[in-house]
């Protein structure tokens, strides 16, 4: 390659030969460039694929030392849920018990009731009829005495008219044997006057007596009333 420097062309020529130039190296450059990177690259991807490695087996040793903890926690897990359900199974069973133990004591509780209101029911129909029979009872007692009270007024009415009546008699009948008296008085005393007539004396005072005694019947048959016939005892006033 020849360079020309004796004119502008020249100059300008060899600008862009120079320019070829740096395009061919820089094609030449490329590969270089890019194999150093594939060669960076590898040796990055190397090392990290080491640091993987030594992570994996890191962990896998930290695994291998967990597994025993973990196998026991496990164990301990599955011990606890064992447990937890025998608990429940247990609770549940025992709540069925109780719950099966409450429903017989509640059915007994409840047959004892119904028995004891059915004696309760019998006593009340019981006390009822016993009151019922004592009601008529009293009832039957109650009108016999009122009975017994009303011929018991009967009677003391009539005992009190038969009072009365007698009282109205022996006021009368005294009237009368003032009367008499005096009459029988008088006569008696004129007939003592006159001593010599003694057989005129004793006509009148038979006169007197006869007349006293019609006058007497008289007045008691007209006062006189209907007679009551009183009870004998006082065991027939009661039976009535």
């Amino acid at each position: 390659m020849s360079w020309n420097l004796d004119s502008s062309s020249g100059i300008a020529t060899n600008l862009q030969h120079l320019q070829d130039n740096l395009l061919l190296l820089q094609k030449l450059v490329e590969p270089l460039d890019s194999t150093t990177a594939i060669k960076k690259k590898g040796s990055t991807l190397l090392s990290d694929e080491k640091e993987t490695n030594e992570e994996n087996e890191q962990i896998g040793q930290e695994n291998n030392l967990l597994k025993p903890i973990k196998k026991e926690e496990e164990t301990n897990d599955y011990n606890e849920e064992k447990m937890w359900n025998e608990e429940q199974e247990d609770y549940k069973q025992n709540f069925e018990k109780m719950v099966k133990l409450k429903r017989m004591e509640y059915l007994k509780n409840k047959k004892n009731l119904q028995q004891k209101r059915k004696l309760i029911e019998m006593k009340k129909q019981q006390v009822c009829g016993n009151i019922k029979q004592l009601w008529n009872i009293g009832q039957q007692y109650h009108e016999k005495l009122d009975n017994k009270i009303m011929k018991m007024n009967q009677w003391q009415q009539m005992i009190n008219n038969e009072i009365v009546i007698n009282t109205q008699k022996m006021d009368m009948l005294q009237q009368l044997l003032s009367k008499h008296y005096d009459l029988f008085s008088n006569s008696f005393h004129l007939c003592s006057q006159s001593t010599q007539n003694q057989s005129h004396f004793l006509e009148l005072v038979d006169h007197c007596i006869q007349e006293l005694q019609n006058n007497f019947v008289h007045d008691f048959k007209r006062t006189k009333t209907k007679s009551i016939n009183f009870p004998k005892n006082q065991s027939e006033f009661g039976n009535e």
